[in-house]
């Protein structure tokens, strides 16, 4: 979304261009962004802005009536200073807010797109589970259940079992059962107690 800074501070303007309709032909988001480039390099390199509003830069807005390039500041998602060029966040981070505050990085085994705005944008890392933007887990594998924090996998312990890959607990044997064997997978290693 852009905003344009109106230069005289007496007309107050929330006008702004969001799509572009020439007849009946709509403009692609492509051909949009070039030509509002285009229109923004012309706007600010015109010696005398008269009547005219300047855009601010790509990715980036001011509010209504402003009368400064001061104003423009990045929009979430992308980042840099002020009335400059704003670059989209790298792939892992996320930033919710207007302006040039640093982003933050998404929860440990998370990842996320490029440009992200929102903490959920996070999604766990291949072999982890968790949900959006919070703590994400490793998957342990059958036969192994997590430790502390969820980040290791221990292998089950006597007398127990895990048949599927999961963050799942490992499955006590049935009463008066038995094994010596840790990382089980089946219950079949069981053996019933005598008596």
């Amino acid at each position: 979304m852009r905003r344009w800074i109106n230069y005289f501070s007496s007309e107050q303007s929330d006008w702004q261009f969001s799509k572009l309709y020439i007849w009946n032909y709509h403009l692609s988001d492509s051909d949009f962004t070039e030509a509002s480039l285009a229109l923004n390099s012309e706007l600010t390199s015109t010696k005398n802005l008269g009547h005219f509003c300047a855009a601010c830069p790509p990715n980036s807005t001011s509010p209504p009536a402003s009368t400064s390039a001061a104003a423009c500041a990045c929009a979430p998602g992308f980042t840099g200073p002020n009335a400059n060029t704003c670059v989209a966040r790298a792939a892992g981070t996320f930033k919710n807010e207007t302006g040039p505050a640093a982003c933050q990085a998404c929860p440990a085994f998370a990842t996320s797109a490029q440009g992200s705005t929102l903490r959920t944008n996070c999604t766990c890392s291949e072999g982890y589970k968790g949900v959006l933007g919070g703590t994400c887990g490793k998957i342990c594998p059958p036969g192994a259940e997590h430790g502390p924090l969820n980040q290791v996998c221990y292998a089950c312990n006597t007398s127990t079992y895990k048949p599927l890959a999961g963050h799942h607990k490992c499955t006590p044997l049935p009463a008066f059962s038995h094994h010596a064997l840790t990382n089980q997978t089946w219950i079949d290693s069981c053996m019933c107690q005598i008596g």
